[in-house]
C-alpha cells in the first residue's frame, strides 16, 4: 500500500508497517521490522544512490530498547514478493 501526500510518499509492508518515506526533495528513510514488529535498522534519510548510516536497535524480553548501534554504509533493499 502507498500513502501519498503533497510531501511525502510512504510505503508499507503487508503488515503494515512503514517500510520506506519518500519526502519531496527525493530523500527517502527505510526500516526493517522483526517478527514482532519491532524496528530493527533505520536509515537515516538520504539520497536512494547514496550510501548512508543507519541505526541497528537491539531489544530486551519486554520490548524495550536497550541498545542502538550507529552503522557506517547501511543498506536496506525492499523488494516486492
Amino acid at each position: 500500500m502507498t500513502l501519498r501526500t503533497p510531501s511525502t510518499t510512504m510505503l508499507y509492508d503487508p503488515r503494515g508497517q512503514n517500510i520506506q518515506t519518500t519526502y519531496s526533495d527525493g530523500t527517502i528513510t527505510r526500516t526493517v521490522y522483526d517478527a514482532k514488529g519491532r524496528a530493527v535498522y533505520t536509515t537515516d534519510r538520504h539520497l536512494p544512490a547514496d550510501d548512508t548510516n543507519g541505526t541497528y536497535y537491539i531489544y530486551d524480553a519486554l520490548d524495550r530498547v536497550i541498545e542502538t548501534r550507529r552503522h557506517k554504509d547501511l543498506v536496506i533493499t525492499i523488494t516486492d514478493n
